[in-house]
């Protein structure tokens, strides 16, 4: 029995000694890590640091796209006797000239096929008209390419942004054309033509009248 009590006497004198949540005396006790909370994007664009990108997320730049001046020389279509616009007759493919065209006056209509020759030439083409509104391009074909040949445009309805070189006037009097430099005017099968001389440019009209309706530019067709 005395055994016993001892035994108890003893046990409750080394739970005194220690004391609840104190390591036994001998152990060394070693902190926990700390682990650092995961950064948020929140957290990142409030501390002013720049985002992260997570992977497979892309960021895409607008470039922005340049526009394109249909027919280049600025914002006014120019037709001389020699070009519509920069392009020049004689030389220019269908393929190049009317997606310009297009792009400025919209779809042209498509005439039936001519056979044509140049004033005072023998040789005949085939000659295909694209007509917008009061604008008329007569294309050739000349051995496997087509060609803009020349043009004319209806007075009384020139579209709009389409000028002549030299800011010449769409609507002079034959009178007024009579009475200039470098033109010639003459009468022929019912119709009246003022030819500027030296710039493939001329004014037709019928006989009788007293102001051109029709401007050309570029060599004279005679078509069947």
């Amino acid at each position: 029995m005395k055994a016993l009590l001892a035994i108890v006497g003893l046990a409750l004198v080394a739970t005194a000694c220690t004391g609840p949540g104190q390591a036994p005396t001998g152990v060394r006790t070693t902190p926990a890590p700390t682990t650092a909370a995961p950064t948020t994007p929140a957290a990142t664009a409030a501390s002013g640091a720049a985002p992260t990108t997570s992977p497979g997320s892309t960021t895409t730049s607008q470039t922005p796209t340049p526009s394109r001046t249909p027919v280049a020389g600025g914002s006014e279509l120019i037709l001389s006797g020699t070009a519509i616009g920069d392009r020049p007759l004689g030389a220019t493919p269908q393929g190049v000239l009317d997606p310009d065209l297009i792009a400025r006056l919209g779809s042209p209509k498509t005439g039936r096929t001519q056979l044509c020759q140049l004033a005072g030439d023998r040789n005949l083409f085939a000659v295909v008209d694209h007509s917008w509104s009061g604008l008329t391009v007569h294309y050739g074909r000349r051995d496997t390419a087509t060609i803009a040949i020349a043009w004319s445009i209806t007075l009384e309805s020139v579209p709009d942004g389409v000028r002549l070189v030299d800011r010449l006037p769409w609507r002079p009097t034959f009178a007024e054309l009579a009475a200039s430099d470098g033109v010639a005017v003459e009468s022929s099968a019912g119709m009246k033509t003022a030819r500027l001389t030296g710039r493939e440019l001329s004014y037709t009209g019928p006989v009788g009248t007293s102001s051109p309706d029709t401007v050309r530019g570029g060599p004279d067709l005679v078509c069947r």
